[in-house]
C-alpha cells in the first residue's frame, strides 16, 4: 500500500503572522504576571481571636499585631489567641492570593493552581488547599 504525505509550505507571511501571534501571547502573559505581582504585593491577610488582631502579607510575614481591651493577660491563653489570629490571617491571605490568581489566569488554569499550592506551602497551609491531593 502506498501512502502519500501532504506537505504544506508556509509562506513568509504565514511565518511572520505566527511569530507575531506568539509575541502577542508572550506580551499578554507578561502583563498578566505583572498585574498578579502588583495585586499580591498589596495582599494583607487579617485574622482575629478573642482580644487579638493579626495582619500578615502574602507570604505570611506578620505585619501587624494588636491587642484589644478584651485580651487575656500574658500567658498561655494569650499565646493561643495570638496563634489563632495569625492562622486566620494566613488563611485570609491565601484566599486573596487564590482570588487574584484565578482572576488573572482563570480558575481552571494549571498555573493558577500551582501558584495557590506554592503559596499554601509557604504559609504552612498546604493541608487546607481545596482540591489538592495530600
Amino acid at each position: 500500500m502506498v501512502t502519500h504525505e501532504t506537505v504544506t509550505h508556509e509562506t513568509t507571511d504565514d511565518v511572520l503572522a505566527r511569530i507575531d501571534a506568539q509575541a502577542q501571547a508572550a506580551t499578554e502573559q507578561m502583563l498578566r504576571a505583572q498585574e498578579f505581582q502588583t495585586a499580591v504585593g498589596a495582599v494583607r491577610g487579617r485574622g482575629s481571636a478573642p482580644g487579638v488582631e493579626a495582619e500578615v502579607d502574602a507570604v505570611g510575614v506578620l505585619r501587624g499585631l494588636r491587642f484589644t481591651a478584651t485580651a487575656s493577660p500574658p500567658g498561655d491563653a494569650l499565646a493561643r489567641a495570638v496563634m489563632s489570629a495569625l492562622r486566620a490571617a494566613q488563611l485570609d491571605a491565601l484566599g486573596q492570593v487564590q482570588s487574584h490568581a484565578q482572576r488573572v489566569w482563570g480558575s481552571s488554569d494549571s498555573l493558577a493552581a500551582r501558584i495557590v499550592a506554592e503559596a499554601a506551602d509557604r504559609l504552612g497551609l498546604a493541608d487546607v488547599v481545596v482540591g489538592r491531593a495530600r
